[in-house]
């Protein structure tokens, strides 16, 4: 991706005990990263975050289904659970 920059966040942290992941598959997009401008994709936060119906983000690694959330910091990150 030319031009995408991504700041020092470590792809794997733990968060409340669980692993947290910054990336999630959209089902018509593909790939979204958190980390990146417009997840990558040209979406914004808003997009996924809380959205009615939610859209059925899954895990990149097992597809197990994840939904967005805001960490207490207020940094966006995908948890699974959905």
């Amino acid at each position: 991706m030319a031009g995408a920059s991504r700041p020092a966040i470590p792809s794997d942290i733990r968060y409340d005990g669980g692993p947290i992941s910054f990336t999630a598959l959209h089902p018509e997009l593909g790939r979204l990263d958190a980390t990146l401008t417009g997840l990558g994709q040209g979406l914004p936060w808003e997009g996924i975050y809380r959205v009615r119906p939610r859209i059925r983000l899954t895990c990149p690694e097992c597809g197990h289904g994840v939904h967005a959330q805001l960490s207490p910091s207020g940094s966006p990150l995908n948890q699974g659970g959905v």
